[in-house]
């Protein structure tokens, strides 16, 4: 069945945010005098909202901090959102030639939702992506399916003629709770080890792939 819609996640999909990520975490982290973290210990807890980020950054015992730590990593990346963050190779491509198809396009991410639409505009206009959806409050909408089918209603399509493209545990799953066919990229911040044996419909390894399973 031709696809008319396609929802992707954004960290790890359309963007490489993990830099700016991680030291806009450093930034907040040294406020408290806590140890700074590196990409390698960022990346794993990323996709599943600012929240668990700051729980999982604290050092031990220090969970009383996290609405803190949260106000003061806000304060840094609405500034440095996009210091050293950039969309993949072949992303532009993509969603040019999805807009061109007449695919409608969505991001539906568990990255606050305010700083997502921000991050989405400066990088690709305000023209491809329908609407933008995200955490509030650092809650994540995944891998509750609601969000998503809110979005692909919205889009004029349904589960079936919609893809959902993503990186990590949630995207699979909320793609599966949504009976969503679930398209995992190689590029982002999960390998397919990491995905605790969870089977994505579909793998692309570049993002002009994605054409040849609509």
């Amino acid at each position: 069945m031709k696809k008319t819609a396609v929802l992707f996640d954004l960290d790890g999909t359309l963007i490489n945010t993990l830099e700016d990520l991680t030291d806009c975490m450093n930034m907040a982290l040294a406020e408290f005098g806590f140890s700074p973290i590196t990409t390698g210990q960022c990346r794993p807890l990323l996709g599943i909202g600012l929240r668990h980020l700051c729980e999982q950054s604290l050092p031990a015992g220090k969970l009383g901090d996290t609405d803190e730590l949260m106000t003061r990593f806000r304060s840094f990346y609405d500034k440095h959102f996009m210091a050293k963050s950039f969309p993949y190779p072949g992303i532009m491509e993509l969603t040019d030639e999805l807009a061109a198809r007449g695919v409608k396009m969505a991001v539906v991410t568990n990255k606050n939702e305010d700083i997502s639409a921000v991050m989405i505009r400066k990088v690709f206009g305000d023209a491809k992506f329908v609407t933008v959806r995200g955490a509030i409050n650092g809650i994540g909408c995944k891998p509750d399916p609601k969000v998503t089918l809110d979005v692909v209603a919205l889009l004029g399509s349904t589960p079936a003629k919609t893809l959902f493209v993503g990186d990590g545990e949630a995207d699979l799953d909320v793609a599966q709770n949504a009976v969503i066919e679930s398209v995992w990229v190689s590029w982002g911040f999960r390998t397919l080890e990491e995905l605790d044996g969870r089977k994505p419909n579909h793998i692309i390894n570049h993002p002009m792939d994605l054409l040849r399973v609509m």
